[in-house]
This record gives C-alpha cells, structure tokens and sequence, in this order.
C-alpha cells in the first residue's frame, strides 16, 4: 500500500470514528431531555409533598442533568466542526471581539474589566468557526478573571517569524504549566469546580478550529499571574 492509500484510508478511519462519535453524543440527547423534564416535573408539582432531603435530590438531578445536557451541546459542537465545510472569507475579528465585550460588559456592569482589542484585525477564514473560538476565548478570559477585583483583557497580534500570531491575553488565575501538555484535550480541566464552572471542552473546540484552518494553538500562564492563548490561521 503507497502512502496516498494509507492517508485515504487513515481519513476514511476517522470520518467514520467521528460519524460514530456525532451519533452516540446525539442518542444521549433525548434520556437527558427526558430526565430533566421529569425532574422539574417533579419539583413544580410534587416538591410539596416531599420532605426537605427529598427536595434537595430533585435539586441535585436538576443540576446533574443540566450540567450533562451543557456537556452534550459541547461534544455536539465539537463533533460538528469536524465535518464542517470551511466556508473562507474575510472576518473581522476587531468588530466580533468588541461585541463579545459589551455584551459581557453588560451582563455584569458592576465589574471593572478593561478590555484592550487591537485594531484592525481582519482575517480570512470561516467566519462561523472563528467566531465560536474568539467567543470562548474571550468568555474563558472573563472567567477566569472574576476573582480579581480589577482585570485586563487583550486581543492583539504578533508577528513571528512571518506569521501573524494573534492572542488572548488576560491576568487573571492562570494555570500551573506543569499540567499544560494535556490543556487542549476535551475534558481537561486544570481547576475545580468550586473555583470555576466548566465542562473541559472549550479549548479542546478552540483547537479543533484552529487546526482546521490550517493553524496551531499555544497556551501560556503563571499562576494568579493570567493566561495567554495564542493562535495562528495558516495564512
């Protein structure tokens, strides 16, 4: 078998592994929906009738299963940017970054964040796809810096080399880069649910974007000192 067969037949493997995979996340979705209605069924109508531990299983299940219909979504998402068609045009990644800012800006007014979004960003790429990543970036950003009293948060671009390398920067918790190597698998989470509230597939959906533009995605932190992801578009 020469290597062209060998590609073929190593792509054909995982278009049927992620066909697969889309599928069995998508057969979870329907029980989930169904648990979940039983349980607000449960707590709208027959709450009255059970003691309070009674009460408080039905608010553990309402929030197990709304925490495992956010992880399907997530998987969903991530299984769909694999068979995506990359639709190539101009997207301006100054304009999307400036409305994800005001709407977080407005959700929470009582924060005093600075966001500093370099302009003229404008890229060529899946404006749909990329879109999703600055999205999550930028929210990851203000997550991660809600403990702090005051934050900074950066969208800019470097040149390395002769490659544009565009980032999102912030000073917020950080991560021990002992544990960055595994950073953008799905699942991985480098802080507890106590801290912060996530399901481990942000990034991980982040990468698979990049990567389907033809790109490459590095993560950079100190601890309490902030995080920088930086990411390159194959241009």
């Amino acid at each position: 078998m020469n290597d062209e067969s060998k590609i073929a037949e190593l792509k054909a493997v995982i278009a049927e592994m992620e066909a697969f995979n889309y599928t069995m996340v998508h057969d979870l979705k329907n029980p989930m929906i169904g648990i979940s209605g039983l349980a607000n069924i449960l707590s709208d109508d027959y709450s009255k009738y059970l003691p309070e531990e009674g009460q408080r299983y039905i608010g553990l299940i309402q929030k197990s299963t709304k925490k495992m219909g956010l992880l399907i979504e997530g998987l969903l998402r991530l299984s769909r940017i694999g068979n995506a068609v990359i639709n190539r045009e101009s997207f301006d990644m100054t304009r999307s970054a400036n409305d994800i800012a005001e709407k977080l800006k407005r959700l929470s007014p009582d924060r005093a964040v600075t966001f500093v979004i370099a302009e003229g960003l404008v890229v060529w790429g899946d404006g749909t796809l990329l879109q999703t990543a600055l999205s999550i970036l930028i929210h990851n950003s203000w997550k991660y810096t809600s403990r702090h009293a005051t934050a900074r948060i950066e969208l800019g671009v470097v040149l390395h080399e002769g490659q544009n390398r565009y980032f999102v920067r912030d000073d917020g918790a950080g991560f021990d880069m002992n544990y960055a190597k595994n950073l953008l698998r799905p699942f991985v989470r480098l802080h507890g649910e106590s801290e912060f509230e996530g399901n481990g597939i942000g990034l991980a959906t982040v990468d698979k974007i990049i990567k389907r533009h033809g790109g490459t995605v590095l993560a950079e932190a100190v601890v309490e000192g902030g995080a920088t992801i930086t990411f390159t578009l194959g241009e």
